[in-house]
């Protein structure tokens, strides 16, 4: 487990099940890297779908795309604690003290030439005062406790809601349609991996088994494996073979604007990038119900 996750929980709680490293999990999920992108250095995943299943690489900076993350944040400017609130009180205290608001973040920041233990020491004398005087815990929870209407209202509209499947902060790194089993990870593939579903390795074995069939029958159908190259050098030879001996070359072509379909598709495909472009159309589109289909 990450350090971050384990000192601050983990972020998406539909997913709960960790799924142990260096047992298998990984090995069988770069067998299906492999068939859907020969060509691609794997380590972070390709972008796939078809209507077995969906993957995609860790995204670095999701952001929320649904919309839910903008109504949160214009709920709570249109909404503060009250006077008496200990979040009130416990502001007004450090502004006394010296913090004040940095006007980029609009956070309250201390004095900058305060050591972090000063820091430290004023911020934890204002939190254990004001938990004093309304007989709250202390130190759990002395950041975070509301003592008004505020942080009822808010759990009340949105403890339960959920961001939209396609929205970037939710959507898994892989997702398997038969039996709704989602997977997500960190960085790289299972790293500090959660699923929604208890699985065992055989069961991922035949999961995976079941994936790579899909795809290997959706490129045979296209013929990808026997598709020849249209022009250059390597004219008339199979795309599978040159690229055994000239993958570059392969990656030049593939950057060329005038190579046509199902040349530019079979390339796309194996070099992990087919379906990118659509993933995100959809990702970018409200979509209603938030259900993946």
């Amino acid at each position: 487990m990450e350090l971050g996750n384990m000192i601050f929980g983990h972020s998406q709680a539909h997913r709960t099940y960790e799924i142990e490293r260096h047992i298998g999990f990984e090995g069988l999920l770069e067998c299906l890297f492999e068939t859907i992108a020969p060509f691609k250095d794997s380590c972070y995943g390709v972008y796939y779908e078809n209507e077995t299943f969906f993957t995609q690489p860790y995204q670095w900076d999701a952001e929320c795309t649904c919309g839910l993350e903008e109504e949160i944040d214009n709920w709570c400017e249109s909404h503060k604690h009250s006077e008496d609130c200990y979040q009130t009180l416990v502001k007004k205290e450090k502004l006394k003290r010296g913090w004040k608001y940095d006007k980029e973040t609009n956070w309250l920041e201390p004095p900058e030439e305060w050591s972090y233990d000063k820091r430290e020491k004023v911020e934890d004398e204002i939190y254990k005062k004001y938990c004093e005087k309304f007989n709250l815990p202390y130190p759990n929870g002395c950041a975070v406790h509301c003592t008004c209407y505020y942080d009822k209202e808010f759990k009340k509209l949105f403890g339960n809601r959920e961001h939209d499947f396609y929205c970037l902060s939710r959507i898994p790194n892989f997702y398997y349609k038969p039996t709704k089993l989602e997977i997500e990870w960190y960085k790289y593939p299972l790293r500090d991996s959660y699923s929604n579903q208890e699985i065992t390795l055989l069961q991922f074995k035949e999961i995976i088994d079941d994936c790579i069939r899909s795809v290997k029958e959706e490129y045979e159908k296209k013929n990808f494996y026997n598709l020849t190259l249209p022009f250059g050098k390597y004219k008339g030879e199979k795309i599978i073979e040159v690229a055994q001996k000239d993958i570059n070359y392969l990656w030049w072509i593939f950057q060329k604007t005038d190579i046509k379909d199902p040349h530019k598709e079979c390339l796309e495909s194996f070099f992990g990038e087919r379906l990118r472009g659509e993933i995100f159309d959809k990702i970018e589109q409200k979509r209603t119900g938030g259900k993946y289909e």
